[in-house]
């Protein structure tokens, strides 16, 4: 801006240059430049001072951020320190965090003692339920009491008619009894016939006629013996026939018939043991080709059923179709269809942690979440479950959401250090 007259600086212009140089000069150390310096120097120093609006700007903004998370924090410890006041008066003055552990701790025994709570009103409710039916069944019978009450003489206590029923019952349940042995030895008469017979029945004539009874008894029973012995001549006289010229036939076709049975059972034999011995090939190469997937299900189902199935392997019907069956540990295979539903669960859960294993070996590993998932299983089951779950973390992330506290202490106990808690 100096002002140049025929080329030459006035004095006016002379001193505004001279003051401006002064100031450049003092600048460029500050700036990172000094006389005499190289041009690439220079521009290097002038490249970095480029950037550093750029980073104040950034300073600033986050300070900005600080001083608002600082802002947030100190309302919520606010927030805490009036919370603690009104509910622990006594520990209102304890630092924040302190103070977040014993409102977390008195949150936890409230949600605990509100569970509590509502399975007692549960319970209650159902015992209450359970009265009002009593009560209703209570007075039903005291109707039903005056009702039949009403019905007796005058003057009679109705607990002696209640024991009188009881033992008429008694008596008609003896009486059936010696129905059925009457029956037994009626051999077909019935009793009303006895019944019309017994008016002309003479009980001293009937000890003579019993005599005489057995008397007929044991001559038929000598006869009896006789025509055995008759019998047992006739059949001595058979086999004396048999052997005469004309049975001499029928025991070449014996002989023969014995010596087919003798070479169709040695067919049998053969073909049975060349079955058994195919059979086992058949299943020993199916074994050799059982799918890793299958292996790595059949572990998991092992773990799951706390040892109680081996192994799962693919068996075949009188169809000749694939199906899966489970082994025990004594060899025995039990189809999906004779499993329970809690087994059935666990079979369905092995058969998706290994899908799962494999699928993540296979590609980028993905996490498995379950909310919920052990509420069919019991302590063994679940404990069992978790320990399934442990047993894939190292080839996926298994993430298992509950809210029930049960779960969580067996989930301790199985896992132990293993167990990475994380509470909501």
């Amino acid at each position: 801006n100096a002002v140049c007259k025929d080329g030459i600086l006035t004095i006016k212009a002379r001193r505004e240059h001279k003051e401006w140089q002064d100031k450049f000069e003092a600048l460029l150390p500050q700036i990172g430049l000094r006389k005499g310096m190289g041009t690439d120097e220079a521009a290097a120093a002038l490249a970095v001072w480029a950037t550093t609006p750029e980073a104040v700007k950034q300073r600033i903004n986050r300070g900005g951020r600080i001083t608002g998370m600082q802002r947030d924090v100190t309302k919520f410890e606010n927030e805490v320190h009036q919370l603690a006041r009104a509910l622990v008066p006594v520990l209102g003055n304890l630092p924040a965090q302190g103070l977040i552990d014993v409102l977390r701790d008195r949150a936890e025994m409230a949600r605990a003692a509100k569970a509590r709570q509502a399975d007692a009103k549960a319970r209650l409710t159902a015992a209450e339920t359970r009265l009002v039916a009593a009560r209703t069944a209570l007075e039903a019978a005291q109707l039903a009491l005056a009702a039949l009450s009403g019905r007796l003489p005058a003057g009679t206590d109705p607990r002696t008619a209640l024991l009188r029923l009881e033992q008429r019952g008694a008596l008609r349940a003896q009486l059936a009894v010696r129905r059925q042995e009457f029956e037994a030895h009626a051999d077909g008469v019935t009793e009303e016939q006895i019944r019309d017979e017994l008016p002309d029945f003479d009980r001293d004539r009937a000890q003579f006629d019993a005599e005489d009874l057995e008397r007929v008894s044991d001559t038929l029973h000598i006869e009896n013996n006789q025509l055995y012995a008759v019998l047992g001549q006739r059949h001595a006289r058979r086999e004396q026939l048999e052997l005469g010229t004309g049975a001499e036939f029928a025991v070449f076709e014996r002989r023969g018939a014995e010596t087919e049975i003798i070479a169709t059972a040695r067919q049998w034999a053969v073909r049975k043991i060349a079955a058994t011995m195919l059979g086992a090939a058949i299943e020993k190469h199916r074994e050799a080709q059982t799918d890793p997937l299958m292996l790595r299900a059949g572990q998991l189902f092992n773990t799951l059923t706390s040892g109680s199935f081996s192994s799962l392997v693919q068996d075949y019907g009188d169809d000749d179709l694939p199906r899966l069956v489970g082994v025990r540990k004594s060899g025995e295979r039990v189809a999906i269809s004779g499993m329970s539903e809690g087994t059935r669960d666990q079979l369905y859960l092995s058969l998706r942690l290994a899908y799962i294993e494999d699928y993540a070996e296979r590609t980028e590993p993905v996490p498995f979440i379950g909310d919920d998932i052990f509420q069919t299983f019991d302590d063994e089951r679940t404990a069992s479950g978790l320990k399934a779950f442990a047993s894939t973390s190292g080839v996926f992330q298994p993430i298992v959401f509950t809210h029930h506290l049960s779960v969580v202490a067996i989930a301790r106990r199985a896992l132990g250090e293993e167990l990475d808690l994380i509470e909501l």
